[in-house]
């Protein structure tokens, strides 16, 4: 069966996730432990401006989608938001004292942690509306709950909401 295979395909890519955890719980104290305290790169201005321009396309795509009311704002909105939270971390954790660092603290707290909260209450509230949407369309009762407790819909009919029939209508499959 279909549904069978997908679902293996889900536990599968689980796996990966729990496993890509454990890794990373082992890898986090090892690289505290062995990465230099200083350390100078050929490719600092390419990092920097790379993830700036990465940022600056998400930050546009996601204008756009907002402008013209498309579903893709729900995820360029929460990669943009990621992407000023990270791009604040480094910025004062990779500051020079003094100036440096009150320029990178000030950007991170008047301009980058605003916006990203802005993005991800953005994403929040459009992901609602659109499970709202769903299920008013699938003719069930539009119950929205908590984004942590709402269940993902997907496969073959694997944790979606079976619509209800209205009075006087016969069940629907």
């Amino acid at each position: 069966m279909e549904s069978e295979s997908y679902t293996r395909r889900v536990r599968l890519l689980i796996a990966l996730i729990v496993a890509s955890v454990g890794v990373l719980v082992a890898w986090i104290p090892y690289l505290a432990y062995n990465l230099p305290v200083d350390y100078r790169t050929q490719g600092w201005v390419l990092a920097w401006v790379g993830y700036d321009v990465a940022m600056l396309a998400v930050l546009a795509v996601c204008a756009w989608a907002l402008w013209r009311h498309r579903q893709v704002a729900i995820p360029a909105a929460l990669v943009g938001a990621t992407m000023l939270v990270i791009d604040a971390w480094f910025d004062m954790a990779t500051a020079r004292s003094g100036s440096d660092f009150i320029t990178a603290v000030a950007t991170a707290v008047f301009a980058e942690l605003p916006l990203a909260a802005v993005l991800f209450y953005l994403a929040r509230r459009f992901i609602r509306a659109t499970m709202a949407n769903a299920q008013r369309l699938a003719g069930v009762e539009v119950t929205v709950v908590s984004l942590i407790r709402a269940p993902l819909a997907w496969g073959e009919g694997l944790n979606s909401p079976r619509p209800r029939a209205r009075p006087g209508e016969p069940p629907r499959p």
